[in-house]
């Protein structure tokens, strides 16, 4: 294998790969780049990779991004990332089971135990139901409560795969190191106003849209029900992906449009990435709000709709006047479910962002995401 090592080295070299061994480095004599590179390897020194190298490297790329957008001085940039970088330097994790201590694990069960009282109090007065609820009492602990329990252990702890059930125990200062980290409040604010937009306007549309065509025929109604929920079965990675090309700078959708109305083209995802990502939740129809509301128009009476009628109503004020209050309970639940889905928003960034540039588009699951 060795004989054949340099004709290799030889022939990647055509494609600007870094030699595997210092002593195949001559056969780059006329690559200047290369030829740097080399006297760098000749003087360099190893250096062990911090634990937390990839959020140290993660900062330092925002960092960089933020600057090439924005301008400015280079040092002024770096020495504002310094104290975050020097924090993440010594916030070094303790080996797994230094912290492992008996006391821990009573604190737990002293956790559980109004737990375990209930439940044998439940087993005792009703044995005859428990038998019959105890298949799913078991499934609700296992996938359920203790995930949970262990979900709460780990806003403790400075995890790290492999790591016992109870090492690594670190108090509040995750919760300390959260208030305090600048990125994690820029990720709430764009979360905060993606959600401003996205759910008033998601809502809205569905409201217009099943008023629309409720009244129309079965078949047709059958027909544009499909049509508005079917897209939202679509996997968001998928979706991600068309709207990838669709703001593509030079051969998207998008910019052929503006070229051809007289317009330039637009940078979306690094000009206005959070106006991207806002868009591919608006730009489509919202099927589940508009099947939710179908089915709470069917329940309306039609008395009150003919009533409104021979009192004079057109179409409008009754729509205004009756269906709109009639409907106030579903738009509250809509308002409350939707609200929830937009601050889990992940998918879009992660494919169309990758939460740049710079933090302009992270929100806070993909901060949870790239944290963890």
């Amino acid at each position: 294998l060795a004989r054949f090592l340099p004709q290799d080295q030889q022939g990647l070299s055509l494609y600007g790969v870094f030699p595997s061994r210092k002593s195949f480095a001559n056969i780059y004599n006329g690559d200047p780049q290369m030829k740097s590179f080399t006297r760098v390897f000749s003087h360099g020194v190893s250096v062990p990779v911090h634990e937390n190298y990839e959020k140290i490297d993660e900062k330092v790329q925002r960092a960089l991004q933020q600057l090439a957008l924005e301008g400015g001085d280079p040092a002024v940039w770096m020495k504002g990332l310094r104290p975050r970088i020097e924090k993440l330097l010594t916030d070094t994790r303790i080996q797994g089971g230094q912290l492992y201590r008996k006391e821990n694990l009573v604190y737990y069960l002293l956790f559980a135990l109004p737990f375990l009282v209930l439940l044998a109090v439940f087993l005792a007065r009703h044995r005859t139901v428990a038998l019959f609820l105890l298949p799913s009492l078991l499934f609700f602990v296992i996938f359920l409560f203790l995930p949970v329990i262990h979900a709460v252990l780990l806003a403790f702890q400075n995890y790290q795969i492999g790591q016992g059930l109870f090492d690594n125990f670190v108090g509040l200062r995750n919760f300390a190191t959260a208030l305090t980290d600048p990125v994690i409040w820029t990720s709430l604010k764009n979360t905060i106003v993606y959600t401003i937009v996205v759910v008033p306007f998601n809502v809205f549309v569905a409201l217009i849209l099943a008023s629309i065509i409720f009244p129309l025929g079965k078949k047709t109604l059958i027909f544009f029900r499909a049509a508005y929920y079917l897209p939202g079965v679509a996997s968001v990675v998928a979706m991600s992906m068309v709207w990838l090309w669709l703001f593509e700078v030079d051969v998207g959708v998008f910019n052929q449009l503006l070229v051809k109305l007289g317009l330039g083209k637009v940078h979306w995802l690094t000009g206005h990435g959070m106006l991207s990502i806002i868009l591919t939740s608006i730009l489509k129809a919202p099927g589940g709000c508009i099947i939710i509301y179908l089915a709470t128009l069917a329940s309306i009476p039609e008395t009150l709709l003919e009533a409104a009628r021979i009192d004079g109503a057109g179409p409008v004020k009754s729509w205004w006047h009756i269906t709109v209050p009639l409907l106030k309970p579903t738009t509250l639940f809509l308002v409350i479910t939707t609200t929830i889905s937009s601050f889990q928003v992940f998918g879009q960034v992660l494919i169309l962002t990758n939460g740049g540039p710079g933090y302009d588009t992270t929100v806070l699951v993909y901060q949870i995401y790239t944290s963890a």
